[in-house]
């Protein structure tokens, strides 16, 4: 356990340089994770910041919530602990989210939306992220399109940045 004294001494050391400092905890139990899961409108979503091994965002201290954070959800709640199905998962991660924001053309495999697919192996995903790596790439993505546009293709990153920062929700 980290004592509270301890954190303000860490913050008033670290003074403008607090925004570099990573914060980790586990804050809730497998249990009662696991229970919320179950309820069929429990969304999961992360909170990160834009991470990348280069360009302006390279010196950036990275976070687990980054790069993995949905692979190692569907390796631990599907393929390790079976508390959801590989479909029901996949909703949790996208369309139910994008549902929740409010953004109609996200979300789902239809006609017009701006879809990001993701091609991989459920029974190979491995997250092997660590506090001191946090930017590592998850095993068993084949292809990514984000877009339409193959952001990995082959498992190679490719160059194309087809992705774009979604400021407010527009209402309709």
């Amino acid at each position: 356990m980290i004592w509270p004294d301890t954190v303000l001494d860490i913050l008033l050391e670290e003074a403008e340089n607090m925004p570099a400092l990573l914060w980790a905890s586990q804050a809730f139990r497998e249990a009662d994770i696991e229970m919320c899961l179950r309820h069929p409108d429990c969304a999961v979503m992360s909170d990160t910041l834009a991470l990348s091994t280069d360009g302006p965002f390279a010196s950036q201290v990275g976070s687990l919530s980054g790069y993995s954070w949905a692979a190692g959800f569907l390796q631990r709640y599907v393929r390790e602990r079976n508390v959801l199905s590989l479909p029901d998962a996949i909703r949790r991660i996208s369309g139910l989210p994008a549902q929740r924001l409010g953004l109609s053309d996200r979300g789902t495999l239809t006609v017009g939306a701006k879809a990001d697919i993701c091609v991989f192996d459920p029974g190979r995903i491995f997250r092997q992220v660590d506090v001191t790596n946090p930017r590592q790439y998850v095993d068993g993505f084949q292809h990514v399109l984000v877009n339409g546009c193959f952001a990995i293709r082959a498992q190679r990153r490719l160059e194309n940045n087809a992705g774009q920062v979604i400021r407010g929700v527009q209402k309709r």
